[in-house]
């Protein structure tokens, strides 16, 4: 490999444009078939999502947590290298970003298993939902024009 490959492979990554998501390939975890989402009558309807099978992220998609997300055993969450996860800080009204009602958070529960192994080349980013510093910058922030919500 020559200097000017690597230099303009280097150029490349750090201006995010090497990573592969595309704007438009968001994926709400509450909203991948089979993930189940409490919708009981308790205080908690609505804003649980539990993952009770095997499941893996992949780095051409940038993933949402929007809810309070439980991976119970025995699933196994695999994530790829590369991917980044976005977490939601408020999806319920009257919620503040310091004290939010419904946070994206995502627990790995007793039996369960993560397996997340990013490489320098391409890391698993996991950021609040409107981080743009991150490969890709803007275009992994969900929006309406670029296929969010």
């Amino acid at each position: 490999m020559n200097k000017t490959f690597k230099i303009v492979s280097l150029a490349l990554a750090l201006a995010g444009l090497g990573h592969t998501a595309q704007a438009g390939k968001f994926v709400y975890v509450s909203e991948i078939p089979g993930n189940i989402v409490n919708n009981s009558s308790s205080v908690l309807a609505g804003k649980i999502c539990l993952i009770n099978q095997d499941q893996r992220w992949t780095a051409d998609k940038v993933y949402v947590v929007d809810k309070m997300v439980f991976v119970e055993e025995p699933a196994v969450l695999t994530i790829e290298p590369g991917t980044i996860v976005r977490f939601e800080a408020n999806t319920v009204s009257n919620g503040t970003s310091t004290s939010p009602n419904d946070p994206g958070a995502l627990f790995i529960c007793r039996g369960a298993k993560i397996v997340a192994q990013g490489t320098a080349d391409a890391p698993i980013v996991m950021t609040n939902l409107d981080d743009p510093f991150v490969a890709g910058g803007a275009t992994t922030i969900p929006t309406i024009a670029n296929g969010g919500k």
